[in-house]
């Protein structure tokens, strides 16, 4: 969360992917981190303030909420850019209004949504952004004074909590059973989750096992075993009334012929029939022996078995359920656009890897440079 030159390094790309958003006590080892706090604390180049975040150990809540805080700014800047922005690009209707483009103090949501009845936020999924958008649809810029004029009079005001303010504010809410209403609309509402089509990541883990633990390691490596990185894309094939899934990974797409080899270890010819292709956050509809699974594509583990998250739901929560695809009677693939329509994907074309499709056109590219030489030199 912290963009400044003092909480950045230069570092290996594959190690900042593996390092995700953990801080470098967490992501390394006992034996890597006391070296690296050694170095560190040895170059004396490094500031204080840097060596303090390089070297923290506990990030708490409390440094999560100074981080967030900082970034405050940030988003303030941006605010004020993009009302400038359509200010100066969209035309508006001639009206007795002097000003047609507002922004709202993200207190002044806070407090409404006690005072309205929405309650706190749930980070847990996805819809409290749809309940901001509506608590700002219905304000006023005459709410925003009473909260200013409020907060100059009343001593420490700006101190206290949320629920201690929405105490001291009577903002009427806009509509009768404003909550309930609010409510039944985000209950309408499908949340859109753009796939993660992009190949990048480690091509595998670091640690390197020996050969006689099988179990553990899929790529042979320095004369042993490692464990394959994340999934990048599953290849889904069907043959007499059973699926069949091709898992392909980082290093995959970097081999020039197209993997065809399932999880199970079956080599996939003509006798299997292609199904569809699918990617984190496809939406996808899985018909079990016991059950209906909709939602979307979260992670995929080794044995066959999905993480599906619900439409609504956010990484935050971790009641995201595994499914076992053995019992699997159909799966169905769909696009949902930016307002959360979806469609059934009916049919496929299997697509090769990026280096394949790299070659590809770059022999093209080169066709269309000797055709253009040639009709020059016509």
């Amino acid at each position: 969360m912290d963009d400044s030159l003092n909480n950045k390094v230069l570092c290996f790309t594959k190690e900042n992917q593996e390092k995700g958003s953990k801080t470098p006590f967490e992501y390394m080892e006992k034996d890597k981190w006391n070296d690296f706090e050694v170095r560190v604390k040895g170059n004396k180049n490094i500031r204080q303030a840097k060596q303090n975040r390089l070297l923290k150990t506990n990030f708490d809540d409390s440094s999560e909420n100074a981080f967030k805080e900082r970034n405050k700014n940030d988003t303030s800047y941006i605010s004020r850019f993009v009302k400038n922005y359509i200010e100066a690009h969209v035309e508006f209707k001639k009206s007795h209004m002097k000003r047609h483009v507002f922004t709202m103090n993200g207190m002044l949501t806070s407090q409404l949504r006690y005072k309205w009845g929405v309650g706190d936020k749930n980070r847990e999924n996805h819809l409290h952004h749809a309940e901001d958008a509506i608590i700002l649809a219905f304000s006023t810029q005459s709410q925003v004074q009473k909260l200013s004029t409020v907060s100059g009079k009343r001593e420490g005001f700006s101190y206290k909590t949320k629920e201690e303010k929405s105490k001291n504010l009577r903002f009427e809410a806009p509509l009768e059973e404003f909550c309930q209403k609010v409510k039944e609309s985000i209950g309408e509402i499908f949340v859109s989750h753009m796939p993660r089509r992009k190949v990048g990541g480690a091509a595998h883990k670091e640690t390197i096992y020996s050969k006689n633990i099988k179990s553990r390691g899929v790529l042979e490596i320095n004369n042993g075993l490692v464990e394959q990185g994340e999934v990048k894309r599953i290849d889904i094939f069907e043959k007499l009334g059973k699926y069949h899934f091709i898992y392909l990974y980082p290093a995959d797409f970097l081999k020039e012929e197209i993997k065809n080899m399932t999880i199970k270890g079956n080599l996939v010819d003509d006798s299997y029939r292609f199904v569809s292709t699918i990617f984190k956050n496809d939406l996808i509809e899985m018909q079990l022996k016991d059950k209906l699974i909709f939602g979307y594509l979260n992670f995929a583990e080794g044995d066959g078995r999905f993480n599906i998250l619900a439409h609504e739901k956010s990484i935050l929560d971790k009641k995201t359920d595994r499914h076992s695809t053995g019992s699997m009677q159909y799966i169905k693939k769909y696009q949902v656009d930016a307002l959360g329509n979806y469609v059934e994907v009916k049919s496929e074309i299997r697509q090769s890897t990026i280096k394949n499709n790299w070659n590809e056109k770059i022999q093209k590219r080169a066709m269309k440079r000797l055709i253009r030489r040639k009709q020059q030199l016509a």
